[in-house]
């Protein structure tokens, strides 16, 4: 049969297909941050090539370095020392202050005893003026008030040397072009922004790529989304001449860019950056506008910065201990050491650079500086003009230029990826673009969108290529891999692997030989019950031949299926869902590992329980599931696995007439199951209320049983925790009660037993077991009490509506007297009882032998 592969329309078509197919890869990619990363890290390479800024004189920081902490402490700062640091600053232009001040000093409190102190005095002033108007018969009385109103003046001087943020507020207030700032981080919501920080006056900008289809190019894939922001308290904003948002930067952190303005609920408002040289350049917050996603407008003056209001300074000096910005420690300030020209008329910004006081970011040229000094650079070359201009539509062309350079791809000729040519003309391209954009970068300071573009070229030509050899590869070897995978599909078959057998049928050419293998895989499929599956095989099947042997048949019988799904349905008990068995005699019973399911008879805590058949010696058993995709997800599904797994392991090691045994386990179809000891009988929780009570004579039997079986249980140091009727099946007949549901036994050899988890039904539980203690197998014992005494009286010991509730009888109260319920029961009876449920251990019966004899003794004398 002729390769379709080798026509050419067909190859045209598949070369289309995965260069479109790349090229949405790469633009969808364009509008995410992690793509964008190989644009940046040009950019931070290309970036050293530009000159380094020279250091500012019309900037300056104050810092608190390592000197400063030595000499007044380490940081973060009184606010009183911050208003010293302040106080000295007067002859500044505009200050900049980094220290979060989102939080007060002050104690509250402080506030309610200068109002008391205030109360006071203008009491004991107007109890002055009333003695003063007595005359002198007064004077002992008058010097008393003048006294009280001394104290108070004393005491409120002392009030304001303790109100730090009045303190701090003031010398604000006082120097008057203070910029606050106020950290923000991301946030899964926006935050109420307050009248503290105003968002800027917004105006449209008209350009071509903020327009129609141009505007979906042009988005940003890493602007700033909802933020939270931490802006300076009441006290302190209404004194400072403006506030801009900073980030909380981290160690380590890479800036390229520092923003302008952020997005804050409906608006955008100004970042601490932007709001420090508008008042160092005299701009009138009016005069801060946003434009849309071409910039902002400082003043007279137009910042192209994108939507994303980024603004890349030049690198800054990075030579030595050279700073970008003229440095002075807070040391030397406040001991005025600081020369009067160093700070008249300078931007001052304030803010830790100790190490340990604040994080180093890095920047592009590798330059490493704490935000204080990173801010104070953008604040100088916001004022300078240096920087590197992201045009506004930056995105709009990177885009654009990889779909150019796909439609240039698919104009290639497919000859040409055999040969140089093709090459030769993609590295000519690649080395232009990477030229033009290291000299617009060094020229002109534009960072132009070519990195990504060059990439998606290289990538589209290697993938064009790689393609062109692979479709002949392929194409020669066709016909081998048909019959390959037919055999592989065999192979999976026979390893019970039916789905992946007829993904790989699927994949071959259908003949007769492969009808064959598919028709044995619907009826295998059909055996576990995967009727959906089955039916997809017979439909795939009949598209080729239609009336191969009786899959028309099978079609129909498939369909009537209800569902027509792996059979299901739901319990209405449990909501748990399993496989269904089915009577239907034209479709084979299904198998569980080795076992033939004949049909289901309960269901478990966990799972569904059927009635199976060993076909190898004719022996039933009941089989207990757990459906291990369906039922359960993540942690819930390994702690019911353990338990179930627990369960075999805790049977399997015991032999007893009383106990379940468990003849095998394993995990098949996604369902994990046990197969053990099918009783014909019923659990005793259906001879638990009045009405349906057992002779006394037969619950002794059963409590003899249940106590030896326990005994020889304890001895193989298996504790089962959790006996209770409902895990006792009883044969009336031969009047024989077997013990089940291992599922949370402790193993006291096992080191893998779980803690931390309440295990078990609680109002069976002994004191020592409800409260999460070690327990031991008299627990057991209190359980077998417990479960004894719901079987003779109908009624369980201790019953509440609540779980705290019930705890508290059951490990505080007395259990009641067996007699006080049915008074025709025996003392010896009722002490027997009584005793296995005595709250501390060691005055329960010590072992299930001994609970045995006890019973044995008032069986015998009933």
């Amino acid at each position: 049969m002729k390769n379709p592969l080798r026509k050419q329309g067909q190859i045209w078509g598949l070369r289309i297909f995965w260069l479109v197919v790349l090229a949405l890869l790469f633009l969808l990619g364009t509008y995410t941050a992690l793509f964008q990363w190989f644009e940046h890290r040009l950019y931070d390479e290309a970036v050293r090539l530009l000159p380094e800024a020279e250091p500012s004189d019309a900037v300056v920081v104050v810092a608190i370095d390592e000197a400063a902490e030595q000499r007044y402490g380490s940081w973060p700062w009184s606010r009183a020392r911050l208003a010293e640091v302040v106080g000295r600053l007067r002859e500044a232009r505009a200050v900049g202050f980094l220290p979060a001040l989102d939080q007060p000093e002050t104690p509250l409190a402080l506030e309610a005893v200068r109002e008391e102190i205030a109360e006071g005095r203008e009491a004991l002033r107007a109890r002055r003026d009333e003695l003063r108007a007595a005359g002198t018969t007064r004077a002992q009385a008058l010097q008393r008030v003048d006294n009280g109103l001394e104290q108070l003046e004393t005491a409120s001087y002392w009030l304001g040397k303790v109100d730090t943020d009045r303190q701090l507020a003031a010398a604000i207030r006082a120097h008057g072009r203070v910029v606050l700032a106020a950290e923000y981080t991301s946030s899964g919501a926006d935050n109420a922004r307050r009248a503290a920080l105003p968002a800027l006056r917004a105006e449209p900008r008209a350009e071509w790529y903020l327009s129609g289809p141009a505007q979906v190019l042009s988005r940003a894939p890493d602007a700033l989304g909802p933020v939270s922001l931490r802006e300076p308290i009441a006290r302190y904003a209404e004194q400072a001449r403006a506030i801009g948002a900073q980030p909380a930067w981290e160690d380590g952190v890479r800036v390229r860019a520092l923003p302008l303005a952020i997005p804050q609920g409906e608006g955008i408002v100004p970042s601490l950056v932007l709001s420090l040289a508008a008042v160092a350049a005299d701009v009138p917050a009016d005069d801060l506008i946003a434009l849309g996603g071409y910039g902002l407008r400082l003043g007279y003056r137009d910042i192209p910065t994108g939507a994303r209001y980024a603004f890349h300074p030049l690198p800054p000096v990075s030579r030595g201990d050279v700073s970008p910005v003229a440095v002075y420690s807070a040391v030397e300030l406040l001991e005025g050491r600081v020369p009067t020209a160093g700070l008249r008329d300078k931007t001052v910004l304030v803010g830790p650079t100790a190490p340990g006081a604040a994080p180093l970011l890095r920047g592009p040229a590798g330059t490493e500086l704490s935000p204080v000094l990173w801010t104070a650079h953008g604040v100088a070359s916001l004022l300078d003009g240096r920087a590197v201009t992201q045009p506004p539509w930056f995105h709009a062309v990177q885009r654009a230029l990889i779909l150019l350079f796909a439609v240039f791809l698919l104009a290639l000729p497919a000859r040409v990826f055999g040969g140089t040519s093709a090459l030769l003309v993609v590295i000519l391209i690649g080395v232009i673009l990477l030229n033009a954009a290291l000299l617009s970068l060094i020229l002109a300071r534009y960072w132009l969108p070519l990195g990504i573009p060059m990439l998606f070229l290289v990538t589209g030509y290697g993938a064009l290529v790689i393609r062109h050899r692979i479709v002949d590869a392929i194409a020669r070897s066709r016909d081998d891999a048909f019959e390959a995978r037919r055999l592989l599909g065999v192979n999976l078959h026979a390893q019970g692997q039916l789905d992946r057998a007829f993904d790989e049928f699927r994949k071959c050419r259908v003949d007769a030989d492969i009808l064959y293998h598919l028709y044995q895989l619907g009826q295998d499929y059909e055996r576990r019950r995967k009727f959906t599956r089955a039916l997809e095989v017979y439909e795939y099947m009949a598209q080729a031949e239609a009336g191969y042997r009786d899959i028309g048949e099978r079609i129909r019988r498939l369909k009537a299926v209800p569902d027509g799904n792996t059979a299901k349905f739901l319990a209405p008990e449990t909501g748990i869902e399993s496989t269904l068995v089915l009577d239907d005699s034209a479709i084979e019973k299904p198998m569980l590992g080795r076992y033939r399911l004949e049909a289901q008879i309960g269901r478990g805590a966990m799972g569904v329980v059927y009635l199976g058949i060993d076909p190898k010696i004719g022996r039933k058993v009941a089989i207990k599931t757990l459906n291990l995709t369906q039922e359960f997800e993540g942690t819930e599904l390994e702690e019911v696995k353990w338990r179930f797994y627990r369960e075999a392991e805790a049977s399997g090691r015991l032999d007893h007439r009383n106990i379940v045994t468990v003849y095998d386990v394993g995990e098949e179809h996604d369902l994990a199951y046990i197969a053990m000891d099918f009783v014909q009988g019923h659990s005793l929780d259906e001879n638990v209320r009045e009405g349906t009570l057992l002779p006394v004579g037969e619950v002794l039997d059963i409590g003899i049983q249940v106590a030896e079986a326990l005994d020889y249980a304890h001895k193989q140091q298996v504790i089962h925790r959790d006996i209770k009727p409902a895990n006792m099946l009883y044969e009336p007949d031969k009047h024989m009660v077997k013990l089940t549901d291992f599922g949370i036994a402790r193993l006291t050899d096992n080191s893998k037993t779980r803690t931390g988890t309440l295990l078990g039904t609680p109002a069976y539980m002994a004191p020592e077991q409800i409260t999460s203690q070690d327990v031991d197998g008299r627990a057991d014992l209190y359980s077998l009490g417990v479960t004894l005494f719901q079987l003779l009286a109908g009624q369980l010991p201790f019953t509440s509506d609540s779980m705290a509730n019930l705890v508290f009888k059951i490990t505080s109260e007395k259990a009641p007297d067996l007699r006080s319920i049915r008074p025709e029961l025996g003392a010896d009876l009722a002490r027997v009882i009584a005793k296995a449920l005595h709250k501390e251990p060691d005055k329960r019966y010590q072992s299930g032998a001994n609970m045995a004899v006890a019973l044995r003794r008032v069986r015998e004398q009933a």
